[in-house]
């Protein structure tokens, strides 16, 4: 999230630490380590609201569901009360808003553009619109109206946090860059439901359905931000599931430039200071020195990996054709960049090369990583007739190997 100047890419999701308990329980001590880069607020509506009705929480083998219903103490309330305590973290404060109607959160952030202590706003966009009965983030349309109404009212950085649930997260991220949008988060959670155990046919939350996260929706989400990732420019903040190091790497790789931990500080409250322990060491084990690095991966182009500028000599694909010789990022030649698991901890990578059907090229980055010179001996031996192919930096210097696919 380069637009604030974060020193590290791990925040939170909005609505699942509340610094001000943290403060009452921990005192100073919290400032002194608080856990995230940036710390982005539960949502802010203009009225005050209670929240559904309990039950609110209900547990799934990987992960929860949650019907708490954004219980919060309006604008007023908020600006009052909350605040004036929130203005004390050592950290760029986000203040996530959320209203029916594009004038009520045109009202919110006219409200917050006032106030010096707020570094950013984030948009919860899940909310239906009272007037056409759209939802608000689903809809590419609905979407622009709203930032339409939205930006000539402050300067301030507005990240657009989108649904999942919708026909093309990527249209509406395009719309959200469009429109006005420094940044998009994504994903919210996905809808969901659970049935009462002891009364057939009633749902057991008070809302009756719920959102889903934590490590059931990581991999639907890792497929959004990188879908999202190749249709616009502007920064993504990347959430769902995540509870590890490696997790967060994925997300950066799938072009992320921060992530935010939401459902696990549930279970573990000290995972912020574990992810970001672990995130280090995945990184430094594939040569990288900062996140940086890592973020894009699955979109290489004349993008760099671990410093190096790659390029590609030219693959042959089918009698008398073939890849260009450089890769060009998201362009014709390979379209993509994107890890396999086949290897343990190994970095083997599977490239997509666009325009050319059914036409795959397979890179071993990583030699030395247990596994990966075992795939490439499988690799080998299945080109007989298909040599492998150099990968070269900018000095020719030698990296990896690819194998053209046959088709």
């Amino acid at each position: 999230m380069t637009f604030l100047d974060l020193d590290e890419p791990i925040v939170n999701a909005s609505g699942t630490f509340d610094a001000i308990a943290a403060r009452r329980a921990f005192g100073d001590a919290l400032l002194e380590r608080f856990p995230f880069a940036a710390y982005v607020t539960k949502t802010v509506t203009i009225a005050p609201r209670q929240g559904n009705p309990p039950p609110r929480l209900y547990e799934l083998p990987a992960g929860l569901m949650n019907s708490i219903g954004l219980p919060n103490k309006g604008l007023d309330g908020f600006l009052a009360e909350d605040l004036p305590k929130l203005a004390e973290l050592p950290v760029p404060l986000i203040v996530n808003v959320m209203g029916s109607k594009r004038e009520d959160v045109a009202r919110l952030v006219a409200a917050f553009a006032e106030r010096d202590e707020v570094a950013a706003l984030e948009l919860n966009v899940s909310c239906p619109n009272v007037k056409t009965g759209l939802i608000m983030g689903a809809d590419p349309g609905e979407l622009a109206g709203l930032l339409d109404a939205v930006r000539p009212q402050t300067d301030k950085p507005l990240i657009v946090k989108l649904t999942p649930n919708c026909a093309s997260p990527a249209d509406v991220a395009a719309a959200a860059q469009d429109h006005g949008a420094d940044a998009v988060s994504l994903i919210n959670t996905l809808r969901g439901m659970a049935m009462h155990p002891r009364r057939a046919g009633e749902p057991w939350l008070g809302g009756g359905t719920g959102g889903v996260s934590g490590p059931a929706v990581r991999a639907v989400a890792l497929a959004q931000v990188r879908e999202v990732r190749s249709r616009v420019r502007i920064p993504i903040v990347g959430m769902g599931g995540i509870a590890s190091g490696r997790d967060a790497l994925e997300f950066l790789a799938a072009g992320a430039v921060a992530v935010a931990l939401g459902t696990v500080l549930f279970a573990d409250p000290g995972a912020p200071d574990r992810v970001r322990g672990e995130l280090d060491e995945e990184l430094r084990a594939r040569g990288f020195s900062s996140p940086t690095q890592a973020t894009g991966l699955a979109h290489v182009g004349r993008e760099q990996v671990a410093d190096k500028d790659v390029t590609f000599p030219l693959i042959d694909t089918r009698a008398g054709g073939g890849v260009p010789a450089e890769v060009i990022a998201h362009g014709a030649a390979f379209s993509s960049f994107e890890r396999g698991h086949g290897v343990d901890e190994g970095v083997v990578i599977d490239l997509c090369v666009g325009g050319v059907e059914n036409a795959d090229a397979f890179v071993a980055i990583h030699k030395d990583v247990p596994g990966t010179d075992r795939v490439l001996r499988d690799f080998k031996k299945e080109s007989v007739e298909r040599p492998l192919h150099p990968v070269v930096d900018k000095d020719g210097v030698h990296i990896a190997d690819v194998v053209p696919d046959s088709i």
